[in-house]
């Protein structure tokens, strides 16, 4: 989730976001999340000011994006659906935001793939990087790959072996850069199912592709697992 741009960053914005996730009111418990997740947005100094606009700005992505993606993908799988992949863009360029002024600090959103399936910038008319020219590649060929495969694949991969049998879009940008030098093929990367037994399980599109067991730094399922608790009456809070 991109910054949270006018809305000013504070414990108690932040504890109403988590508070509107979990369906909890409990005081004690929604200081203790604050802490944790704070602690988890921060790489050393929780006490900053970015850390806590970080940590803002991703609870905000929670609340209104990832928790309800999540909470998909395990019914989804709950219900016996054959099969289920599930992804995240990693890849951001700052450029593709603008001048931006306002932002505090800038990463990938729910829109940043779709600059790299049309091969041009969506919010902003930016110059592609060589960067960005080889995640247009792995992108395209993503899907292509995908709407090839039948129901008992089990897996998807990223990069074929032959140019000739890609999209036409990202033929043309694994062969040069913006300035016409010869890009050098990627290495395959797979993208596997996701299970009942790790619903987080999901491919990461970057620069470095490949799959990873935890979503958003687990802050969605810690999430669903406490509103569950809440449902069935198992929560240890008072209220």
């Amino acid at each position: 989730m991109p910054t949270v741009g006018s809305h000013v960053p504070n414990a108690a914005r932040i504890k109403d976001f988590i508070s509107m996730i979990t369906k909890c009111n409990c005081s004690e418990t929604l200081d203790a999340l604050y802490h944790e997740v704070l602690e988890r947005s921060s790489d050393s100094n929780v006490d900053s000011s970015m850390a806590l606009t970080k940590t803002q700005a991703e609870i905000m992505g929670d609340l209104f994006l990832n928790v309800a993606v999540l909470q998909t993908v395990i019914s989804l799988l709950e219900s016996g659906v054959k099969a289920l992949f599930f992804y995240d863009f990693d890849f951001f360029n700052p450029d593709s935001w603008g001048p931006s002024l306002k932002l505090h600090f800038k990463v990938a959103t729910h829109s940043t793939d779709v600059a790299y399936v049309f091969g041009l910038g969506i919010n902003y008319d930016f110059t592609f990087t060589l960067d960005d020219i080889k995640m247009l590649n792995q992108t395209t060929t993503l899907w292509t790959n995908f709407v090839k495969i039948n129901s008992d694949t089990h897996s998807v991969q990223v990069i074929v072996d032959q140019i000739g049998s890609q999209p036409p879009l990202a033929r043309r940008a694994l062969q040069s850069d913006p300035n016409g030098n010869q890009l050098q093929r990627s290495s395959p990367s797979t993208w596997e199912q996701t299970t009942r037994e790790n619903p987080e399980s999901h491919f990461s599109l970057s620069l470095s592709p490949g799959m990873k067991s935890e979503f958003k730094d687990k802050r969605p399922l810690m999430f669903l697992k406490l509103r569950g608790a809440k449902h069935n009456g198992s929560c240890q809070c008072r209220t």
